[in-house]
């Protein structure tokens, strides 16, 4: 976090203990922020302090804009400035052609900040993917039912705005209540029990404007994958995957993507082990020459088989997934726990809710969403999110 400006970045302000520091040192802060803005999607507050806030809605704001306007909240009050020569400060008494060559400054500022990390301001090639468990919606949860929390649950996934959502634990009603309310997503799920509509389903949405689905399925994690309802090892209940191959309207020419959602089940040791090797043998088989997405609960840790066996090494073959969150955190930490019974401090424990995705997606950022309302949160898991970047 820089110092100075509150900001997560790590360039220094160099303008320590000043809220409105002269000239050069005022401009250092300003880019400063700036830079760290485009990095974590912050925006300045306008009450003449540096206080980072979200941005809801950053993606799709220029860059250049959002430097301009903090460049003016923060000088336009002030015209006097000092030019610093290389060995000492002369103060310029004519305001505005101060004011002048300290734009020129800003524009060329703005204009390297451009020419650094062009890739990450360019939307079209980004990908937004979000898994979240939103727990069966006939649990005896008392203030956490989800007729109480479905509003809040919807408004979650909104601030975070999707390209891919995967969720778990969803029923047929809970799939209709968010396709209502996410109009511009297109569901696909069945029930695990039947195939149809009864039992919870793995259901995905992806963004109707941007995709196209080409073809789409679901197996179940068993010895009988295409047996509806089939359960194997020591499975406590059924397990399904539901997988859409897309067609992205933003890169029509490059190959479809195919997306993969599911959920392992809660108590056999085994059947999660078994689970992901039949996952990652049928990622291979259907989407040979694709980009892949993965996301689901998967009732496991990171120094688990079944995260092994999807994002290591099986004997010479390399992995072709790499999980997401660890690939933008290397750095393992004690609060990655992604169950929270509801309980927004409930951050320890393992991280059992993953996003992968194949290497021709660059990870610009990935977080575990620890969105509460008085302490409790939209669901018994905190979402995952991942920002990805088309290296295609």
């Amino acid at each position: 976090m820089c110092p100075d400006c509150g900001s997560p970045g790590r360039l220094p302000c160099e303008a320590p203990g000043q809220l409105n520091p002269p000239g050069p040192l005022r401009f250092r802060r300003i880019l400063c922020f700036s830079v760290n803005s485009r990095v974590h999607g912050l925006q300045h507050d306008s009450r003449n302090s540096f206080e980072p806030q979200r941005h809801k809605d950053h993606k799709g704001r220029p860059f250049f804009v959002s430097f301009v306007s903090l460049w003016f909240n923060l000088n336009f009050e002030s015209l006097r400035v000092d030019v610093e020569s290389e060995h000492d400060v002369h103060p310029v008494k004519s305001n505005w052609r101060a004011f002048g060559h300290t734009i020129a400054a800003s524009l060329g500022a703005a204009a390297c900040l451009f020419a650094v990390d062009t890739s990450a301001a360019d939307p079209e090639r980004s990908l937004r993917v979000m898994t979240f468990n939103i727990r069966y919606g006939t649990a005896d949860d008392g203030e956490n039912a989800w007729d109480r929390r479905r509003e809040f649950l919807v408004e979650t996934i909104h601030a975070f705005d999707p390209d891919l959502l995967g969720t778990q634990e969803t029923l047929a009603f809970q799939r209709d209540y968010l396709a209502e309310q996410l109009p511009e997503y297109t569901a696909f799920g069945a029930g695990r029990d039947d195939g149809k509509e009864q039992g919870e389903m793995a259901a995905l949405f992806f963004r109707s404007e941007r995709f196209e689905q080409l073809d789409g399925g679901h197996f179940w994690l068993s010895e009988t994958p295409d047996v509806p309802g089939s359960k194997s090892w020591d499975s406590a209940l059924t397990r399904i995957v539901t997988w859409v191959r897309l067609r992205d309207r933003q890169s029509p020419d490059a190959a479809p993507l195919v997306y993969f959602n599911t959920h392992f089940d809660h108590r056999g040791v085994e059947a999660r082990r078994h689970s992901a090797e039949l996952l990652r043998g049928h990622i291979d088989a259907l989407s040979s020459e694709s980009s892949v997405i993965l996301t689901g609960d998967f009732n496991a840790g990171e120094r688990s088989p079944p995260h092994a066996a999807l994002f290591g090494p099986i004997d010479s073959t390399p992995p072709r997934l790499i999980d997401a969150y660890r690939q933008a955190h290397p750095a393992p930490l004690a609060n990655e726990g992604t169950f929270s019974h509801f309980q927004s401090t409930a951050t320890s424990g393992p991280r059992i809710d993953w996003i992968g995705c194949t290497r021709d997606w660059r990870v610009t950022s990935s977080e575990i969403d620890r969105t509460a309302r008085d302490g409790r949160t939209p669901s018994d898991h905190f979402p995952v999110t991942a920002v990805l970047q088309s290296d295609r």
